[in-house]
């Protein structure tokens, strides 16, 4: 099954302005299609993505000092981990509407995902699972 792809610069470069800046994104055309709804999701992976990989304690990591296969290893590693993390939020997001969330978790649930390959992670609660 194909997934049609519209994009539009104009919805981009507002998307990111508004994402920039700390303002409130309305729907282009006054309405969340499929196609706006990915847009967003792309202007967001493109924001995380683009803060690069970091050290476990969230340093900046030296890329001059590593080499082609690590420089690599870590990009790919932070895609994966991405990844994973948009996956969970959108779990956690589905169970809110299905009024599922509060039987499992407190308001505010706090946890670390260890990515383990491109299409497995762990989930380590830390605080507010029931």
């Amino acid at each position: 099954m194909a997934l049609p792809i519209v994009f539009e610069k104009d919805t981009a470069t507002y998307f990111l302005d508004c994402i920039e800046h700390g303002k409130s994104i309305n729907p282009p055309n006054g309405q969340w299609s499929v196609n706006n709804c990915l847009a967003l999701a792309g202007a967001c992976y493109f924001m995380v993505i683009s803060q690069g990989p970091t050290t476990k304690d969230g340093k900046k990591i030296d890329f001059d000092k590593l080499s082609d296969e690590k420089r690599e290893a870590l990009w790919d590693g932070h895609a994966n981990d991405i990844h994973a993390a948009i996956q969970l939020y959108g779990n956690l997001t589905q169970k809110v509407k299905d009024a599922e969330y509060d039987a499992e978790y407190e308001p505010v649930f706090k946890a670390a995902l260890q990515t383990t390959g491109p299409t497995s992670a762990k989930l380590v609660p830390i605080a507010g699972k029931k």
